[in-house]
């Protein structure tokens, strides 16, 4: 019976619009991490929310259903997937039938499969099927997740499949995440469903903590400690200035060896130009960090949100260089 035995897992955790999807693009290539592009994965414990077995063949059957713009030749426009390598002529997807194939093989002759098992496998599956060579003992590598501010609920998940998770927080200064954070609902969603404005959004989640969804709220901890995991929080600015000295301090904390693959942004090891609303630039750009969003914010409301916003802002380190902070930043 085949037993894969991955147990560690990189989660990265988003504030807003942060830069996460960068960072999960600089550990793409890593040669002990295994990956899926942006937010691929993001929904997986919406479609298996409950730790028990399932039917193998129906599970592969179903998932590949849900998941089915992985496969699409055009690539994943959303994601910026569709504009990739170094003329943004290239696209990111795997062949349907040869992923399945490569599924089938690492899960082997199992009748009914744990989620656990499903998950190292489908990694797996994932990166043998777009090229990439599995060389290294199984137990040697991460996964590495998009948990960003799913329902913490689903977190609870992840830490029932895998035994050490660590949670990778990505903070930028929280003006500049609220202004591209409302951006991107207005441009790729034309708002939230159910809300009473984008602000109302942005507002709840940097200032309470709180994402409204309907009556009862929930945390999202958008910057508060998930559980009792390990977690360390890094500002996209310190990483844009100075990425090896940031990334080997990660690279440090994970026990993994260094690998230059972390200076390139890329998924499925070609290089990335950013999500489709943003800057289209490739790496440690400055571009991004500049825009102050003046076309939606005056300069009261920069006051003002100042003003709402300094305690979370000296508590991610963005107020005072010397004051302490209540959480760990490498």
């Amino acid at each position: 019976m085949t037993t894969l035995r991955i147990s560690k897992v990189l989660a990265i955790q988003n504030f807003g619009s942060s830069g996460s999807k960068f960072v999960h693009s600089l550990f793409d290539n890593h040669p002990e991490i295994l990956a899926i592009p942006s937010l691929y994965m993001s929904s997986f414990y919406t479609f298996w929310p409950d730790d028990i077995n399932k039917n193998t063949e129906i599970i592969i059957d179903e998932f590949v259903k849900h998941f089915d713009f992985w496969f699409d030749p055009k690539g994943y426009p959303p994601y910026g997937t569709d504009k990739m390598g170094k003329n943004r002529d290239e696209k990111v997807y795997v062949e349907k039938e040869i992923f399945i194939k490569n599924l089938k093989k690492n899960i082997g002759n199992i009748k009914s499969i744990k989620r656990n098992l499903f998950i190292q496998s489908v990694f797996i599956s994932y990166s043998e099927s777009y090229g990439r060579k599995i060389d290294k003992k199984i137990d040697d590598y991460f996964i590495l997740y998009p948990h960003h501010t799913s329902d913490p609920k689903y977190a609870k998940e992840l830490i029932k499949d895998f035994k050490n998770v660590y949670f990778l927080y990505i903070f930028r200064e929280p003006i500049q995440t609220l202004g591209s954070s409302i951006k991107l609902v207005s441009t790729r969603w034309g708002g939230f469903v159910n809300r009473k404005t984008t602000a109302e959004y942005g507002f709840n989640m940097f200032l309470d903590d709180k994402y409204v969804a309907n009556k009862k709220k929930y945390k999202i901890f958008a910057y508060s400690k998930i559980y009792n995991l390990p977690c360390v929080g890094i500002r996209l600015e310190d990483l844009v200035k100075n990425p090896k000295n940031i990334l080997s301090k990660v690279c440090n904390w994970l026990k993994i060896e260094w690998s230059d693959e972390l200076l390139l942004s890329t998924y499925n090891g070609k290089l990335w130009w950013n999500r489709p609303e943003s800057p289209q630039v490739s790496g440690f750009s400055n571009v991004p960090l500049k825009n102050k969003h003046k076309d939606i914010f005056s300069k009261l409301d920069i006051t003002r949100l100042n003003f709402l916003l300094s305690k979370l802002k000296s508590e991610i380190g963005y107020k005072n260089n010397d004051m302490k902070s209540n959480f760990f930043l490498l």
